[in-house]
């Protein structure tokens, strides 16, 4: 059931010269958001995809932008009129190409894949499209690191544990470490750097939003969450998911991961030590223990005890790896 006054999938189709006869809906893999369809006119699968304008246009416009310079993204159609979405009320609605026999990106091509991007998506023009516009200054960037470790502090206080209260105070030592390391590097140099440039984050390249193609190639979509901002948020982003599902070594990810990606994205290899110096951060650490609190479970924390212990060894071992220097450095 459409509300009155919407628009139908059909409706937005018609702005892009298709009837009703030519075309046949095959799935709605999101409902009321992606639709598959074959287009019989042009002997075409296509994909309609609704974005909330509270969204903006701005994912739209990147992903028209990507394609219009040949980038990895399916292609973006313009309706009858040379637009690249069709407006209404309450949403934005455009049409993609459907890419066939997708298959799941391997951890190599997905690191490329984020660098390649990180190369490519910088469209100065697409500024005022977006209010989600995140550069920061040097201040705000080194409080976002103090927060998180005043944050872990304070859950000693909430845990009855001794075992957990000595994990959460080694953490606090490895978050302020890196802290003062932090503060060494040239943050101002590299925050400048990006905001003039004009860098974009995906914003969420999980294994849903990058694929191989059927030539082995690399595959990106999905640009709902992007926004303007430092590449290291989506770098943090990719290093902390590969870490934590990796079955083997986590630590055996991470001199891949630099190598491969500063191979391609070479203009931020000048503040490669900012990279890993956040690196040793624990994040990860931060993002669990946050949840668990949430959710009001940290009083139950002997059942979470394993959990953090394990979290927690896996952050030292990352720490004194990057520390201790390797390929990395």
């Amino acid at each position: 059931m459409n509300p009155k006054n919407m628009k139908t999938p059909l409706e937005i189709l018609k702005e892009y010269n298709l009837s009703e006869k030519d075309v046949v809906f095959i799935k709605e893999p999101k409902e009321n958001k992606v639709w598959v369809i074959h287009d019989t006119k042009n002997k075409r699968r296509l994909v309609l995809k609704a974005v909330k304008k509270d969204n903006s246009s701005f994912p739209i416009l990147l992903h028209h932008q990507l394609s219009k310079i040949g980038f990895s993204v399916p292609n973006v159609f313009e309706t009858t009129k040379g637009q690249v979405y069709v407006q209404t009320k309450k949403k934005f609605y455009y049409v993609s190409e459907y890419i066939n026999n997708l298959e799941p990106i391997n951890e190599q091509q997905r690191i490329e894949g984020l660098a390649e991007f990180h190369s490519h998506a910088k469209f100065e023009e697409l500024i005022s499209f977006n209010e989600k516009n995140f550069f920061q200054n040097k201040e705000n960037f080194l409080k976002s690191y103090s927060d998180k470790l005043d944050e872990i502090k304070k859950w000693t206080s909430s845990v009855s544990s001794p075992t957990l209260k000595d994990i959460i105070n080694e953490i606090t030592k490895i978050g302020l470490s890196v802290y003062h390391l932090m503060q060494t590097c040239d943050i101002e140099g590299y925050l400048q750097q990006t905001s003039k440039r004009n860098s974009i984050c995906h914003g969420d390249f999980n294994m849903n939003n990058a694929f191989t193609t059927e030539n082995k190639e690399f595959l990106i979509i999905d640009f709902d969450h992007a926004y303007f901002g430092s590449p290291l948020d989506d770098f943090r982003f990719l290093m902390m998911s590969i870490t934590r599902n990796s079955k083997n070594d986590p630590l055996s990810k991470l001199n891949p991961l630099f190598e491969n990606y500063f191979k391609v994205c070479s203009e931020d290899l000048p503040y490669k030590d900012i990279y890993k110096a956040d690196s040793m951060f624990p994040h990860e650490f931060h993002k669990q223990v946050k949840q668990i609190v949430e959710q009001e479970k940290i009083k139950k924390s002997s059942n979470y005890q394993e959990l953090l212990v394990q979290l927690a060894e896996r952050e030292k071992s990352k720490y004194e790896f990057l520390i201790k220097g390797s390929e990395v450095g």
